[in-house]
């Protein structure tokens, strides 16, 4: 048996982190990347109001940044 000293049993001590499940982590990934191409598709359909399009971009990287920041 192991005691207390030995290495292994310092790894058992440490707490257990909690992160989001694998689809959460999915459903976002996936809600961010279709959103950034429905952007783009939209920005290639309608050249003349780009500029609206890349507003929407630069709000998408944003808000997902921070969510990614922020304690889940």
């Amino acid at each position: 048996m192991l005691d207390e000293t030995h290495p292994i049993m310092k790894l058992f001590g440490r707490p257990v982190l909690a992160f989001p499940s694998h689809l959460t982590l999915g459903g976002c990934l996936l809600l961010y990347c279709g959103l950034l191409a429905v952007l783009f598709w939209r920005m290639s359909k309608h050249q003349e109001r780009c500029w609206r399009y890349w507003g929407g971009v630069v709000a998408v990287i944003v808000v997902f940044a921070l969510y990614a920041l922020s304690p889940s």
